[in-house]
């Protein structure tokens, strides 16, 4: 009786012990699933941050150790508006925090990273667009600027003076003295034929004879014929008619090449504002959300991998216009192609900057109170200014 009632005992505890491991197991799944945000309560929150200035800067000595570089702290490593922002919510929510710093393309990847729940937050200058908001909780926005567009700095003034700088051109040049030496051969031809049985209007003295020729091919060709000079034998009859008919050709080429020089200069290149962009040569940044806003305009536009790759493309005349984010813009090209590239005075698609969580993040609605209270106050006005200037 004993033996049979440890025995059942025995098997009551070894059941127990299996429940309790199995219940164990499945607690530790299920917190291991969780996004970071919704664990247990932490000191340090994990941010995922990329380089672009004025919002994001590494300090001056500091480098970047690339896509999912080891943790950087803020103290002084990392600076601009985004930086500012979130370190004053980090303050209010009484944490710390350890950023891990992308490299300049890699926005795609970072943003992926949040969504996977491997950051608690992403903060650049990162646009809320309907794709962006479906995959992740993007915050209350903190900055609200539209696309701007960089052109050549010589690009501008009347349209006769670009055209006057279209026209008067090397193969301009060229070409007025390729029709030069058309009119002297046709003129030393005629010269030829008309010299004995016409000396009177074609001189036998070569340099006066030719000279001759060239004047009446010249005007000739410009249906002109003031008559002072005239083929009178057979052979300079039959190649005045046959000059007649090539001129009409040499006349409309001519022409056409000027018509086509003084149209460039009005509607070629010249990007005044988002309405020119559709027939020009336009450059955005890859993976942006400007790739999108200019899709729908009808415009397909090149991409490049930085800002500073778009703006020296512009500069070199590979593109006319590239467009981007206002303020990264107008801070790249302030900073390293002044003189050379200039910003438009027009924004165009007002977007907001915001913060990215993991969807259903814990933190977004502590975040958002944080943001409203710090973008509302003076002192935020003057990071601002402190950034990007009285006029933004």
């Amino acid at each position: 009786m004993t033996g049979a009632l440890g025995s059942f005992v025995a098997r009551c505890v070894l059941v127990v012990l299996v429940v309790a491991a199995l219940a164990g197991a499945s607690l530790r799944a299920a917190h291991a699933r969780q996004p970071a945000s919704e664990r247990a309560e932490r000191t340090t929150l994990v941010v995922a941050t990329k380089i672009a200035e004025p919002f994001v800067s590494l300090a001056e000595g500091s480098e970047s150790g690339g896509a999912g570089a080891v943790g950087v702290t803020p103290g002084g490593t990392l600076d601009g508006i985004s930086i500012e922002l979130w370190n004053r919510v980090a303050a209010r929510l009484g944490v710390e925090t350890e950023f891990h710093v992308f490299d300049v393309d890699e926005l795609d990847a970072m943003l992926a990273g949040v969504e996977a729940g491997r950051f608690d937050a992403g903060i650049a200058a990162i646009s809320v667009t309907p794709d962006r908001e479906a995959r992740l909780d993007m915050t209350h926005g903190y900055f609200t600027a539209g696309l701007g567009i960089a052109v050549p700095a010589g690009e501008g003034g009347p349209a006769w003076v670009r055209g006057l700088a279209n026209l008067f051109t090397w193969q301009f040049f060229s070409a007025v003295a390729a029709l030069g030496v058309v009119l002297l051969g046709v003129g030393a031809l005629v010269w030829v034929v008309e010299r004995r049985g016409n000396s009177e209007q074609f001189e036998k003295h070569p340099a006066k004879g030719i000279g001759s020729g060239f004047w009446f091919a010249a005007v000739t060709m410009t249906t002109v014929g003031y008559g002072d000079k005239a083929p009178r034998t057979v052979a300079g009859k039959a190649l005045t008619l046959v000059w007649m008919f090539a001129s009409v050709i040499f006349i409309s080429a001519f022409t056409g090449a000027i018509a086509s020089s003084l149209t460039a200069a009005q509607i070629g290149g010249a990007v005044r504002g988002p309405e020119d962009l559709s027939g020009a040569r336009v450059g955005t940044l890859a993976g942006s959300a400007t790739v999108q806003a200019l899709r729908g305009r009808g415009v397909s536009a090149r991409r490049y991998n930085t800002v500073a790759e778009g703006l020296a493309a512009v500069d070199a005349g590979e593109i006319d216009a590239f467009v981007h984010d206002w303020a990264i813009l107008q801070n790249e090209a302030q900073r390293g192609f002044a003189g050379r590239v200039r910003m438009l005075e027009v924004q165009f698609d007002l977007g907001t900057y915001a913060i990215a969580l993991p969807s259903g993040s814990d933190l977004r609605e502590r975040i958002n109170q944080e943001i409203l209270e710090i973008t509302r106050s003076a002192e935020w006005e003057g990071v601002l200014t402190r950034y990007l200037g009285p006029v933004r």
